[in-house]
């Protein structure tokens, strides 16, 4: 399973890396970054629970990645 931001519906709420800073981080843009694209456990509920409460629903979990683009 593996965990990617969707940059095109990210709004830089910040959600993701204040809860779950062992997942994601603030990247300089204040787009989040993913730190651990292959959670298991205890992680893997985190990123699901990231992913469920995305306000943008930008936080993506699963295999198909075809969506996930760079910010300009």
């Amino acid at each position: 399973m593996s965990l990617w931001i969707n940059y095109n519906r990210c709004i830089k709420t910040g959600n993701c890396y204040r809860d779950f800073p062992e997942l994601f981080k603030e990247k300089d843009d204040s787009f989040p970054e993913v730190l651990n694209a292959d959670p298991e456990g205890d992680a893997h509920d985190d990123a699901t629970w990231a992913r469920s409460n995305c306000p943008g629903y930008a936080v993506r979990l699963g295999e198909d990645d075809t969506e996930q683009v760079v910010p300009d």
